[in-house]
């Protein structure tokens, strides 16, 4: 970890911390990281890829005023690791699968590419936020993609913003994704309509505060909430479909944001940033980011995961749990 992507962690942590929304462009950075620190223990784990860059879809206007196709690629160790066949994790196909192994093929680690929307909205309620952020989900297992949206206003007309999106793009990772072991639709450059799912009956986000629901920039926390369900539920065999109650789409459960929480100071803790490992120097470090008393959500699952990870009490009270 670099001093930027450190830099990047710090601010999430910080603002998570205190109750306000994160900068989304930082969230891949922390988002990969976390993801990166389970390889080395784990190198057979199912893992989730986070594309660096926050993806503005137009509307219908812009995109039509617009003479450029939209390209969205997938570089580096990601795309090498796209590059290799996929190791199929329902059990109809796991015998052929393990076959394949046996020949000392290389298999992929990324089950998941997910890419985080930006979307301009003109809100009746809250006129000062105009942002809605959505996320896209290609699932190698299954060989779709899975867009999810959670904000009520402006849906319909977003959904058919993402469709045109998607549809006209160009990738670079559709040819390297047709060599499943079972599937091998998509064998061009370009998402076909019939691989597009549509997830948007997060009817739960429009009960808490009516009559309205909470600003359309909230909508980061979502982002966050479906970014760690899906890392914990990588290796699942069927399709992961994320529930819709208030604490799964809000991040509040202990294992969605807190955890987050846990793994970014642990992350930090690690690095080479913080000056030394005396416990004096961590409980320095750690103390920039006391947990606001009003996030009892995060307070009892990030306490719960410094318990069982061992950590002296003194951590703990740096946190201000």
């Amino acid at each position: 970890m670099d001093r930027s992507q450190f830099n990047c962690v710090k601010s999430v942590l910080r603002d998570l911390t205190l109750g306000k929304r994160p900068r989304v462009d930082d969230l891949p950075v922390l988002l990969n990281l976390h993801q990166g620190r389970f390889v080395e223990a784990d190198e057979d784990r199912v893992m989730v890829y986070f594309h660096p860059n926050i993806i503005h879809v137009p509307s219908k206007e812009d995109q039509d005023s617009r003479d450029e196709k939209a390209v969205v690629k997938i570089l580096g160790q990601a795309k090498q690791d796209l590059n290799r066949k996929w190791t199929v994790l329902r059990k109809t196909y796991r015998a052929a699968s393990d076959q394949q192994q046996m020949s000392g093929t290389e298999y992929g680690a990324y089950r998941f590419l997910f890419f985080i929307h930006s979307h301009r909205i003109d809100s009746s309620g809250y006129p000062e936020h105009n942002t809605v952020y959505t996320v896209s989900i290609w699932d190698r297992e299954w060989d779709e993609l899975i867009w999810h949206d959670v904000y009520p206003e402006g849906r319909k007309e977003r959904r058919a913003d993402i469709h045109r999106f998607w549809t006209h793009a160009s990738t670079n990772f559709l040819p390297a994704i047709s060599g499943s072991v079972c599937m091998g639709r998509n064998t061009v450059d370009q998402i076909r309509p019939g691989s597009i799912r549509y997830r948007t009956v997060y009817h739960t986000w429009e009960q808490p505060s009516p009559p309205l629901p909470p600003p359309p920039r909230d909508t980061v926390m979502f982002v966050l909430a479906t970014a760690m369900f899906h890392v914990n539920e990588a290796t699942y065999d069927d399709q992961v479909v994320m529930p819709k109650t208030w604490a799964h789409v809000t991040g509040h459960r202990p294992e969605l944001i807190p955890r987050l929480v846990f793994c970014g100071l642990a992350i930090c803790l690690e690095s080479d940033h913080v000056p030394d490992d005396t416990l004096e120097s961590q409980r320095r470090f750690l103390r920039e980011f006391g947990v606001a008393k009003r996030l009892q959500w995060l307070r009892g699952g990030l306490k719960d995961y410094i318990t069982q990870a061992g950590w002296p009490d003194e951590l703990s009270d740096a946190l201000r749990l």
